[in-house]
C-alpha cells in the first residue's frame, strides 16, 4: 500500500487565549476527541479514498485547563494497492491508512499550535485497529442483509 495523494480539507483550531501553562503544576488536558472515517474503493482502480475527520472539544467546566477550546480537522488520502483483497487484508489496509493519515495530521497540528497562545498541542496516540475491525464487520452485515442471508456472527 502506498499513499498516492493527500489533501487537507478542513483545518480549524480555536486556541484558549485564557490558558496559562504552569510548569510546577501541569494540568491534564480535559479535551474530548472524536473521529470519523470511511474507506472507499475507487471505481476501476486499485486505489482507495480514505477521508478522516478529527474533532477536539474542551469539556464544559474544564476549559481553563485546555490549550485548545475547539479543533476540527479533515484529511483525505488516496492509497494505491496491488493485489487480491480479503476481509483481513482490508482491515489491515484501513488500520494502516488511518495511522498514516493521523500521524501526518498530528504533525500539522503540533506545528500550527506551536505558533499560537498556549503552545504546542499534541493529539493523543490512537489505535485504529478496533475501528477498522468494526467497519469490516458492519460492511459484511450490510452485504449479508442485501443478499437476504443471515448476518455473520
Amino acid at each position: 500500500m502506498q499513499l498516492q495523494g493527500f489533501r487537507l480539507r478542513r483545518f480549524l483550531i480555536e486556541p484558549n487565549n485564557e490558558y496559562v501553562f504552569n510548569e510546577q503544576q501541569p494540568q491534564p488536558d480535559n479535551s474530548q476527541l472524536s473521529f470519523n472515517f470511511n474507506f472507499l474503493q475507487l471505481p476501476n482502480l486499485p486505489a482507495f479514498n480514505v477521508p478522516l475527520a478529527i474533532s477536539v472539544q474542551a469539556q464544559k467546566g474544564s476549559e481553563a485547563a485546555c490549550r485548545v477550546l475547539r479543533m476540527e480537522c479533515e484529511v483525505e488520502g488516496i492509497f494505491v494497492f496491488q493485489g487480491q483483497l480479503s476481509d483481513d487484508l482490508i482491515e489491515t489496509l484501513i488500520t494502516n491508512a488511518l495511522t498514516i493519515l493521523y500521524g501526518t495530521l498530528r504533525g500539522l497540528v503540533l506545528n500550527a499550535t506551536g505558533l499560537i497562545h498556549g503552545g504546542p498541542y499534541m493529539l493523543p496516540a490512537l489505535n485504529f485497529a478496533e475501528a477498522a475491525e468494526r467497519m469490516v464487520e458492519e460492511k459484511k452485515a450490510a452485504l449479508a442483509k442485501q443478499a437476504g442471508a443471515p448476518a455473520p456472527a
